[in-house]
């Protein structure tokens, strides 16, 4: 990471509409996939380190989802996080974190082929 990037979770919780399985269409399916492929492209272009959720359902009250991504300032990673799909749909609701990582063993989680 050179000198002028900075790392932050964003953190992604569902509206409250979409916390029920009723709720969801197909079109709002497509969005989540949407999402799913930005966060990959942001993976592929170097600025996602990771992303994932609870796995619990829609409707849980621990269901939530972070992203750990790299961007030169708080702002800067507000506009990367504001061009989540799913934030722009509506579907999820965003908050950013500036982040450290203390303790890092996450080739531990990885397994190897």
């Amino acid at each position: 990471m050179s000198a002028t990037e900075n790392l932050y979770l964003y953190h992604l919780t569902l509206e409250p509409h979409y916390q029920n399985p009723a709720n969801w269409t197909d079109a709002a399916a497509q969005i989540i996939r949407n999402h799913a492929e930005f966060l990959d492209r942001l993976g592929q272009q170097g600025i996602l380190g990771l992303a994932g959720r609870t796995q619990y359902e829609p409707g849980h009250p621990h269901l939530f989802g972070i992203a750990i991504i790299k961007a030169s300032s708080l702002e800067a990673a507000q506009e990367i996080m504001a061009g989540d799909p799913a934030v722009v749909h509506g579907i999820q609701r965003a908050a950013i974190h500036p982040y450290a990582i203390a303790i890092n063993h996450v080739h531990n989680l990885i397994s190897s082929p």
